[in-house]
This record gives C-alpha cells, sequence and structure tokens, in this order.
C-alpha cells in the first residue's frame, strides 16, 4: 500500500503540511515566481521545473499547484498573463498549440493604473482622426496638455472610499 497516494481532498494538497496550511512555503514559492519571471516570461511548465530543480521544495510540486500560484499573482497584479498561438509543424500539417507565458505586471498598483485612465485620449471622440504631424495631433492637443501639466497629487479628487478621480 505504501504506492497509494492519499487524495488532495484529504491531506489538503502541496501547500499543507499534516493538515495546516504553509503559509511560509506559500510565500516563499510566489517570492521564487517572481524572481524567475522578472526578466523574461515563462510557462508554468518552466516555473516549475526551475523551482524543483532550485530545490525550493521537493518533488511534490505540481504543475497544477504552480498554475493556481500563478493565477493568483495575475489576480493581484504582480504578473500578466499572455497567450499566444504558436506554429507547430510535423511532416503533413500545420497545427497550432496555445502557450500561456507569465511575466512580471508593468502596472504594479492600483494607483498607477488609475492616473494611466484618466489620460484623455482613453475618452477623448477623436482619438481615431489623431495622428502625430496630423490636424489633430498630441502635440496640438489641449486637452493634453492640461492633463500632463496637473499636479496629481493636488488636483485629483476623491470619492467616500479615498479612491482618487
Amino acid at each position: 500500500m505504501h504506492h497509494i497516494n492519499p487524495s488532495q481532498s484529504i491531506t489538503g494538497g502541496s501547500f499543507y503540511s499534516r493538515g495546516v496550511f504553509d503559509v511560509e512555503l506559500v510565500k516563499g514559492l510566489r517570492q521564487a515566481i517572481l524572481h524567475l519571471t522578472e526578466t523574461q516570461a515563462s510557462t508554468a511548465s518552466d516555473i516549475r521545473d526551475k523551482i524543483v530543480a532550485a530545490q525550493l521544495c521537493g518533488s511534490f510540486l505540481t504543475l497544477g499547484d504552480v498554475e493556481r500560484l500563478l493565477n493568483s499573482l495575475v489576480l493581484e497584479n504582480q504578473l500578466e498573463k499572455q497567450v499566444r498561438k504558436v506554429a507547430v509543424k510535423d511532416a503533413r500539417t500545420q497545427r497550432f498549440k496555445v502557450d500561456t507565458m507569465y511575466m512580471k505586471a508593468r502596472l504594479t498598483s492600483l494607483d498607477n493604473l488609475n492616473i494611466a485612465c484618466t489620460i484623455p485620449c482613453t475618452t477623448c471622440p477623436l482619438f481615431n482622426d489623431c495622428f502625430p504631424h496630423g490636424d489633430i495631433s498630441p502635440s496640438t492637443c489641449i486637452y493634453w496638455d492640461q492633463w500632463y501639466s496637473l499636479d496629481m497629487n493636488q488636483n485629483a479628487s476623491t470619492d467616500e472610499n479615498g479612491m482618487s478621480w
């Protein structure tokens, strides 16, 4: 019976030790993932292989475990998820496979996202007619000049929840 593994619904899975959630293990794995994706995009499989090779945890770490960690980091805006189709040619046909890559998020705070949403271009009705060196262009746009000259810290209004607008 030594070859039988207990169900994860009973043991709690890889992130549990003796029925207790191992917070430090999860924190360490999340930090390792952020470090591994800092300079280049990687697949979940590549990340798992690197974590196991570095002996950050035992070989018990499954691809599903890594995907759960990656998805939590994506939901927290610490990682970006990019899905792309890759052509795979064999002797007779060309097929496509889907590759999911993870990389460090460029925007990591809600404040940066709020500022990006206030750029006048995002709501301008003339956006499709705006081109560099055209009659309507960023260099002649009064709305851009007004927005750019704003001191975002002093002039932003806040709602009852403290959110900047």
